[in-house]
């Protein structure tokens, strides 16, 4: 069933299933071309989704299979961590990797933006939404969100707002073309949904995977330096 058409007889016990697609776009140049290739791969929309119930959340990557670039990006991943909320407990989980090692990441929830609210609105998916902003030095975001949908879910860390966030854009250096994209692209309801598991990798709190990864850095800094003594 399609949320948008059917989003007045969402109910308390119902919950949502929703699609996004996430876009980078560049607009440098080279060349040789091969810039330009690897940011028309950017550019190409991935498709991750968002689960919703019972006052959790998990939004994950849908694996895609890309013919057109071989292996040639391979080492492309994940843009964004797979990430696991728990309003009710205030508990989130992400897998974050360090080095070629998988980690399910433990924490207390983070909203990590100040947003200005406007009054602005619009529809987006025949939803009433409001728009959001937040402004840090070169680098802004403008985010969509339903208020007539369940408040504090969004996909990535676009959560806290009063309502689903449903649209994200970015931007730098005050530019009017978005360099960042996350949309949703359809709705769903659905009953006693059972959310994907996050089981990728090793769970540890958030403390000890930065202890992890400054260790890790650290030892790269050492074999660095190392490098270049032997060049001497």
């Amino acid at each position: 069933m399609h949320f948008y058409l059917f989003h007045f007889f969402l109910q308390a016990q119902d919950d949502l299933i929703i699609d996004y697609e996430l876009s980078i776009i560049q607009r440098q140049k080279d060349k040789t071309g091969v810039v330009d290739e690897f940011y028309k791969f950017l550019k190409e929309p991935k498709p991750y989704k968002l689960q919703i119930t019972k006052g959790k959340s998990y939004y994950y990557k849908i694996d895609k299979i890309l013919n057109n670039q071989g292996n040639k990006f391979k080492i492309i991943g994940n843009f964004t961590p797979n990430t696991f909320y728990d309003f009710t407990n205030n508990i989130s989980k992400k897998e974050e990797t360090i080095g070629n090692k998988t980690y399910i990441v433990s924490d207390s929830i983070n909203v990590k933006y100040n947003y200005t609210l406007l009054r602005e609105s619009s529809k987006y998916l025949g939803y009433n939404v409001k728009i959001a902003t937040y402004k840090k030095d070169n680098w802004s975001i403008k985010v969509w969100y339903a208020t007539d949908l369940p408040a504090k879910f969004g996909p990535e860390d676009y959560i806290g707002l009063p309502g689903l966030v449903l649209r994200v854009e970015t931007f730098m250096n005050d530019s009017i073309e978005p360099n960042y994209i996350v949309k949703a692209t359809n709705i769903q309801i659905v009953k006693n949904l059972e959310l994907k598991p996050i089981t990728k990798g090793i769970e540890i709190s958030r403390e000890k995977f930065k202890i992890l990864n400054n260790e890790l850095e650290a030892k790269q800094n050492s074999d660095n330096i190392g490098v270049e003594t032997k060049i001497d």
